[in-house]
């Protein structure tokens, strides 16, 4: 008795999957221009300036504590390096770290607020 074999080509599931999609799509963008979406995180953010602002917001709420508990850190290094060079440099190292890390995130925050504002201005 013989054997047959069925081979399909190994890219038949795809063609399956994408004339699915192609079937489906036009049904959800039909859906997506009748509904409006809600927004899960805050009824107040409806924009994209706004959902930005929003994430500096908690990126500054959160890093400022971290910044100056890296700036604690960086003083409590000077004071156990007690004179020793080698610890010196790494609590200048920390410090300056610290100091550059809290610079770039209240700058990012300044910048965005300016930006912000800038934008608000052209609107209107």
């Amino acid at each position: 008795m013989e054997r047959y074999t069925i081979h399909m080509r190994k890219d038949s599931g795809l063609w399956l999957k994408l004339a699915t999609l192609s079937l489906l799509l036009p049904t959800y963008f039909a859906e997506a221009q009748t509904r409006r979406l809600e927004n899960p995180l805050r009824s107040d953010i409806s924009t994209l300036p706004q959902l930005v602002e929003a994430i500096l917001e908690i990126v500054v709420l959160i890093g400022t504590p971290v910044a100056a508990l890296f700036i604690i850190y960086s003083g409590f290094l000077f004071v156990t390096a007690r004179g020793d060079e080698t610890r010196l440099k790494t609590a200048k190292k920390a410090f300056y770290g610290a100091v550059i890390g809290t610079a770039l995130l209240l700058g990012a925050w300044v910048l965005a607020q300016a930006i912000g504002a800038t934008i608000q201005e052209i609107v209107r």
